[in-house]
């Protein structure tokens, strides 16, 4: 393997920055015939393990665009390492401006998902779970980000006075800027879509990987696409809007909610309570004698006006049965009462996870 020794240092830990190569222990900066010069042969697998030490220590401080670096590097001499692969295109843009929010976003949601093809081609199956389960909360995070800060910008100019000249000046930046925020936060919901759709083949895929942590991944980004879209403007003083149709904001939510664990969990104990309540003794004969009941009703109403003597019969027949279902109801009262109030604090806490999502 060849590398690019620094001269005033002898460090080859040179990497290419820009339009120069940069040493990372001196800082002295080669243009490109320079540097050429200054290749010499080193061993392959320290120069690796230097490039994996330096990528790692990068990510640990949150510092990208130098990881992104070492790991392009990697990817260079392993064009299959799914690590390097992915943070290279995580943190090619760690700085941004407003108008290149949008396009970042895009780029994760185009690129990403192969990473997951890599990582689990690379693994076994505990190993891929792990993997999975960082590409995805990484890359969601990068997304979730990018809407933030594009609608922080936003933030800064909505609500100007333009009847006041530094007011006319905010309302003019915020026209200015807020097709580029809306595109930004599109971006970024066509990256989330582009996710769940990958983790959404994987589960369905025949490959080994435990149906949790795919359930956990979808929900990890339904949840950050759920709040993207609702995050919220004021194109005027006391009015507050959002970017996205409701519409699609409900459609995100029922896929949250459709998720969530813990409303699946409590649909199934309303579930057995209900199993619980239409087996209890007695329950069998209470429905029997409703249906009873329903057909004498009816039977008493079809009889003719002058029927007095057929409706009084039917009418005891009525009250007979209408006693057997109260004598049943008492007997029965102590445990419906008892699963009623289980499933009103079920469906309590159902109600307030679906507030959440209003």
């Amino acid at each position: 393997m060849k590398a690019i020794k620094c001269e005033l240092c002898g460090s080859s830990d040179v990497i290419k920055q820009g339009d120069f190569y940069v040493c990372q222990s001196c800082g002295t900066k080669y243009e490109p015939e320079a540097a050429r010069r200054l290749i010499v042969g080193i061993d392959s697998t320290k120069k690796m393990a230097n490039l994996y030490q330096r990528a790692r220590k990068s990510l640990e401080v949150e510092d990208l665009e130098h990881a992104a670096e070492y790991y392009k590097e990697i990817l260079d001499e392993n064009p299959d390492d799914w690590e390097a692969y992915f943070y290279s295109y995580l943190g090619e843009f760690p700085s941004f401006t407003n108008a290149q929010a949008g396009n970042v976003a895009t780029k994760l949601g185009n690129t990403i998902p192969a990473a997951y093809d890599m990582a689990i081609s690379s693994s076994n199956a505990t190993e891929a779970a792990d993997h999975m389960q960082t590409i995805t909360t990484k890359t969601v995070d990068r997304i979730s980000y990018i809407a933030r800060t594009g609608a922080s910008l936003l933030r800064q100019y909505e609500g100007g006075n333009i009847l006041t000249p530094a007011g006319k000046v905010h309302h003019d930046m915020y026209n200015g800027m807020r097709p580029v925020v809306v595109n930004t936060i599109i971006g970024c919901i066509s990256a989330l879509d582009s996710l769940e759709a990958k983790i959404q083949e994987i589960a369905d895929s025949d490959i080994d990987i435990d149906e949790g942590v795919c359930t956990d991944c979808l929900l990890y980004v339904c949840r950050a696409r759920f709040t993207i879209a609702n995050i919220t403007y004021t194109p005027a003083l006391g009015a507050t809007e959002k970017l996205i149709k409701a519409e699609f904001i409900e459609r995100y939510a029922k896929k949250v909610k459709d998720l969530n664990p813990e409303i699946k969990e409590l649909q199934a104990r309303l579930d057995a309570l209900d199993k619980r309540r239409e087996s209890l003794p007695g329950m069998s004969d209470k429905k029997a004698l409703e249906e009873q009941l329903a057909t004498l009703k009816k039977e008493k109403e079809s009889l003719g006006l002058f029927a007095r003597k057929e409706k009084k019969a039917k009418q005891a027949q009525i009250d007979d049965v209408q006693a057997q279902i109260d004598r049943l109801m008492t007997s029965l009262s102590k445990p419906l009462m008892e699963i009623d109030a289980q499933r009103t604090e079920i469906k309590k806490r159902i109600d307030e996870i679906n507030s959440e999502f209003k």
